[in-house]
């Protein structure tokens, strides 16, 4: 678990380098989202979606920067939808669709407003 997170927090680190960089090229400073995503916004045709695992629980696991890098990226390429790839509620799972941890997992942490799209759920261990 403990190379787990310290490979989360290298990627994290890695994409607040891209976004610096993508500020400088795209004459941008103030920027926050990677420049990949600031050139795909470029293209005048094409499909986009996002692809999500590994929700993590209640926030922890960075969750939630994670999230709102999400929404960053999100606010460029303007995907259609988000597909979840398994493993959307870690350890016990949740109850039925009235479940708290639907709020706690998910409502209140994807909560951008480029979030707020279609999201297609894939149960299973990713």
């Amino acid at each position: 678990m403990k190379f787990k997170k310290q490979s989360i927090c290298l990627i994290v680190v890695l994409m607040l380098v891209n976004i610096s960089f993508a500020g400088e090229i795209l004459g941008k400073s103030k920027t926050t989202a990677p420049l990949d995503a600031q050139l795909l916004a470029l293209l005048e045709e094409h499909f986009t979606f996002m692809i999500a695992s590994d929700l993590g629980r209640n926030g922890y696991y960075d969750q939630k920067p994670v999230a709102e890098m999400m929404g960053m990226v999100a606010e460029y390429s303007e995907p259609d939808f988000i597909a979840t790839l398994g493993d959307i509620h870690h350890f016990m799972g949740v109850q039925s669709v009235h479940d708290p941890l639907w709020n706690t997992n998910f409502e209140w942490i994807y909560k951008h407003p480029e979030l707020m799209i279609p999201w297609y759920p894939v149960l299973g261990n990713h």
